[in-house]
Parts: C-alpha cells; structure tokens; sequence
C-alpha cells in the first residue's frame, strides 16, 4: 500500500457508494481514510477529522442530492481548499451546476457503473504519482481466513473459536459473523470448505456464505447465500436498513437440497458485476441429496445492487467448522 492517503468527504447515505471507491483506490495503491470505516468505537472523532485533513494528500468529495447540503461536508471541502489540498468531485446523481461553488471550478467525474469507480481510482493514482495499473496487472494474491496473519486481523462479531495457526475456525448461533478486514470489488472467487453441525433442536439447520458486507449507518447490509438442511436461496439482508432477522429479501430461484450434518462441503463462488455462479461438491457417499448423482448443485442469482464489501460467514442456526475460507480476484 502506497503512504499517499486521501480523505473522502461525503453523505452518510452514500455509504456504499464511497466503500466501493475506497477499495477501488486501495486496489489501485492509494490508501483512503472515510469515517465509516476508519474511526473507531470511543474514538474522537473531530480532531481525527481535522488531522486527517491536514496529513491527507488530497480530497475527494461525493457530490449528491444528499450531501450537497451537508455542513459537515461543506467544512471538509473548505478546510481542504484552504489548504491548498488537490479537489476531486465525484458526481453521485447531480450535475456539476448543482454543485458547490469551489468545486464548479474544477473537472468533476460522474460515477454511474463499477467500471467507472475502477477507472476513477486509477485516474486518481495516476494524479499522485502511482503508475501502476491494477486492471492490467492484477493482483492474484489470495486472501486466507485461516493465515495467521489475517486471523488476527478479521472482524468477528460473537463468540468464535480461531485455533492456533491454521487450525478450522468454529463458531456457532445466531447474530455471530466472521468477516474479513478488507472488502473486495467484483469480480472475485470465493472458494471454502465448511462443515456444518446441529447446535440445538432448533430443526433445520441454517446457515450461509456472506459477501459485499458494508454497514451504512451503523445496519449491516449484505448478501447471504443461505444454505440449509431444505434448501439454497440467496437473501438480501438489511435493505431496509432493519435488523437481519426481520429484514431480509429472498432473491433468485429457491433450489431444494439437503446437507448432512458434519459433512464437508466444497463450495466455490464467482461474485460477478450483476450476478453470482456458485458450485457446491458434497461427500460422493451421500448425495441422493443433489440434483445429480455426482454429489454436486449449481446455483445462479441476479443481484439487486454490487456486491462490493467484506465477505465471511454466519453460522446462524448451526454450528460451523471452517476448514478453508479464500478469496481471489477474478482476471
């Protein structure tokens, strides 16, 4: 990661939008500071901003029919003009003419579609100086839930068990989540191997693989490939920014199946721009479950909105054993 960092000014209710650019400039070398994700719990929060401003090597500002009359916005952008900081407008859904008059001045740069967060970024490195160009070159590393180095470093939300170096990680019950520290932009490949358990009489089962986790104003939001004793469905948590439990929305087709408790399952997923293709291999011994003799179940869902964000597990209603958990970059 390159030391150049920027500030990013924007809308709560943009949250997602600006997740999705900080990784894209992370991808592209340039580190971004945006108060969601940054500050901390019991943190205060005023002087990080006012020093983050000062030591930032330029702002960028998302421009909204929400943010446009935000105070605290117009204070970030006149704090960054007066200190001669570098401007970059990114128009969300208004034109430049609605927007402030410091940033009339300047080129603005509409973002309407992930390839143009992408080439945002890179035009923005390329401003500071980073030349390298992460869609020619990209970067194939694997990111590993069960390396010690990023063990330390994910999101754990209840109760888990993270054994000693590359020990299974187990965890079980509802409202506990496993996600990991960075967030990623499709296209990119989930690959895991997860065992699930019964933890209770609570009948069946249920579990499922998380992806483009963000959490604006505090509600996390995400996708849910849910997996259960009865069935695969995809499910849209938090869209209505309530609770999981009562805010979610089935998408995709429901396709009928029936895990065996303490099995491993292999389960390979392509989170793409609009869609995601999922394949689901189970012990050859007992796959009268499956739609083929094989052991294996293909499933295919459109998605509502990118799934650009942290990804991870739930165990929900199970206990789940995590034998492998990674993730790469679709080139």
């Amino acid at each position: 990661m390159s030391e150049k960092r920027l500030f990013l000014s924007y809308a709560t209710d943009d949250g997602l939008t600006v997740a999705g650019v900080a990784t894209a400039l992370r991808s592209a070398g340039v580190d971004a500071f945006y108060a969601k994700e940054s500050i901390q719990i019991g943190e205060e929060w005023l002087p990080r901003l006012r020093n983050e401003i000062i030591i930032c090597e330029g702002l960028v500002c998302f421009l909204s029919r929400r943010s446009v009359s935000s105070s605290w916005l117009n204070v970030e952008l006149g704090a960054a003009w007066a200190l001669g900081k570098p401007i970059f407008p990114v128009l969300i859904d208004i034109d430049p003419s609605d927007a402030h008059d410091i940033v009339k001045m300047r080129q603005c740069y509409p973002l309407s579609t992930d390839q143009a967060v992408e080439h945002l970024a890179l035009k923005v490195a390329s401003h500071l100086g980073i030349n390298q160009n992460p869609i020619d070159a990209p970067d194939d590393r694997v990111y590993n839930f069960l390396d010690i180095n990023n063990k330390e470093k994910l999101i754990a939300i209840g109760n888990w068990i993270l054994g000693e170096g590359n020990d299974p990680i187990v965890g079980e019950g509802p409202n506990k989540y496993l996600i990991s520290d960075r967030p990623f932009t499709p296209p990119y490949h989930i690959s895991c191997e997860l065992a699930f358990n019964n933890f209770s009489d609570l009948r069946p089962f249920n579990s499922g693989i998380i992806f483009g986790w963000e959490a604006p104003d505090g509600m996390p939001l995400y996708y849910n490939l849910l997996i259960n004793q009865e069935a695969i469905w995809l499910e849209l948590i938090g869209s209505r920014g309530g609770a999981a439990h009562r805010d979610f929305k089935h998408i995709g087709k429901r396709m009928k199946n029936s895990l065996f408790s303490g099995q491993i399952y292999k389960i390979e997923i392509d989170v793409l721009a609009n869609t995601i293709n999922a394949h689901i291999d189970g012990p050859a011994s007992k796959t009268s479950i499956f739609s083929r003799s094989s052991g294996s179940l293909d499933y295919r869902a459109s998605l509502d909105i990118p799934a650009r964000g942290h990804v991870g597990f739930r165990p929900w209603a199970a206990e789940v054993t995590c034998h492998k958990y990674e993730v790469r970059p679709i080139s």
